[in-house]
């Protein structure tokens, strides 16, 4: 009865602080502040690691001594990779350590007005139309909402994630520049640049969701009329912005 009440107190512990420690969670992706976990006992360290694993929706019988062993010896490193059996990786890197599966293919067509969510990012992308003397202010550098001339935009918008080859039009920048490129320099840790969500329409890059717009269909002083896409959840300010963690 001793032995069972504690493993229900630990199991207990374990579970509020894997809620601490979570930075963003999705189906297929979850990433925690290195921080946090090391301010655990390693008792609970291991359960909180076994329990994000859970969280993946990886069989029980997969989580092993081995495969907690070899993470935890992961988060142990500044800097590291572990590939475990089946499509599960761990990444220890700028003080997050991301347990992540595979991201299926995703293509979405976006709503025009109102809102598209793709939950594979659990996240979700809003949509507003204005007169150009109604613009709404954005906080400049802010890659999280972008405003386009709605004239200058292709008929049908989707979302789909980063293809190898991709290339677009940074604004701010003079001629093309590959995806993985601009993914290199902001420093986007590996296992998450195959999920990146792009926004495309007429079979080109309009904007990397969260990073970077391109020069398509600018706002200037003859736009009448204004698309406003707004990008909720997802990661990518947590990686860009470290101080917000």
């Amino acid at each position: 009865r001793i032995a069972k009440d504690e493993d229900a107190y630990l199991e207990n512990l374990s579970r509020k602080a894997l809620q601490k420690a979570t930075l963003y969670s999705a189906n297929r992706k979850i990433i925690l502040d290195v921080k946090r976990i090391f301010g655990y006992h390693i008792s609970l360290q291991r359960r909180l690691i076994k329990k994000a694993l859970f969280g993946l929706d990886i069989g029980e019988n997969a989580v092993t001594f081995e495969v907690i062993d070899r993470l935890q010896n992961c988060l142990n490193q500044t800097q590291a990779h572990v590939e475990l059996s089946g499509d599960v990786s761990a990444l220890r890197t700028q003080g997050l350590f991301i347990l992540s599966r595979p991201c299926p293919p995703f293509n979405v067509p976006i709503h025009l007005s109102g809102k598209t969510s793709f939950p594979i990012q659990n996240a979700q992308i809003i949509a507003k139309q204005y007169a150009s003397t109604q613009a709404p202010l954005i906080i400049p550098g802010d890659a999280y909402t972008v405003l386009f001339d709605a004239e200058q935009m292709p008929k049908s918008l989707h979302i789909r994630q980063m293809r190898s080859g991709d290339r677009f039009c940074p604004f701010g920048i003079d001629g093309t520049q590959k995806v993985s490129k601009l993914l290199r320099n902001l420093k986007i840790p590996r296992n998450l640049r195959g999920e990146i969500p792009v926004l495309v329409g007429d079979n080109q890059i309009l904007w990397v969701l969260g990073l970077r717009r391109s020069t398509f269909a600018p706002v200037t002083s003859k736009t009448k009329q204004i698309l406003q896409l707004i990008f909720e959840g997802g990661w990518q300010r947590m990686i860009t912005h470290p101080e917000m963690r």
